[in-house]
């Protein structure tokens, strides 16, 4: 957010240099304002509709509690992360292919940048050196988005990560079975 201002500035500044190149025939300042308005026009539509949601209205008039809203916009994510709300204070989860830590802070860990297997599998390479790597580290559980995994085999697997998606689904197969499931999306495994 920081920066905004300066992106503001190099905005207009391009704008500027635009118009310059404006012909009689052509002008390219009106095409980038027409581009301009079109994409603020359907970043207006896509909020409003967010905001016209009946869930959305049902819990600003009062209608539905906090709770009742999560649960309908977060699908299976609220359990889970109630789940490890309640869990004892000396346990602390990893999220596996899950960047938000929403309501599970600071008994969690969450996988910002969808990264932590691969980095943890380039470093030791083997599924039973991540294990002892991350039960050093104090994780005692660690709850996988599967329907995240699905995602990345299904659309991101190249040669380079071939070896890696594979070593994670091992890693999972080796794992006891889950503690928890939350449907189809999220497993969580104790690894203590």
């Amino acid at each position: 957010y920081a920066l905004f201002p300066l992106f503001i500035l190099l905005a207009a500044a391009g704008f500027r240099s635009i118009q310059k190149l404006d012909t009689l025939e052509l002008r390219f300042s009106r095409i980038v304002q027409a581009a301009i308005l079109l994409a603020l026009a359907f970043n207006v539509i896509q909020f409003g509709q967010t905001v016209l949601e009946p869930t959305t209205l049902s819990y600003l008039d009062g209608g539905s509690t906090r709770d009742e809203y999560l649960d309908t916009t977060l699908g299976w994510y609220m359990p889970a992360m109630r789940t490890i709300k309640a869990m004892p204070a000396d346990t602390h989860t990893l999220l596996l292919y899950e960047t938000r830590s929403y309501h599970c802070l600071p008994n969690c860990q969450p996988d910002e940048i969808l990264d932590r297997w691969k980095r943890d599998w380039q470093t030791y390479g083997d599924s039973q050196a991540i294990l002892d790597a991350w039960r050093a580290e104090g994780i005692t559980h660690v709850l996988v988005y599967e329907s995240g995994i699905k995602f990345v085999i299904e659309n991101w697997t190249t040669d380079a990560n071939r070896e890696t998606l594979a070593g994670l689904q091992n890693f999972l197969d080796e794992l006891p079975a889950p503690l928890e499931k939350f449907g189809t999306t999220y497993a969580l495994y104790d690894i203590r």
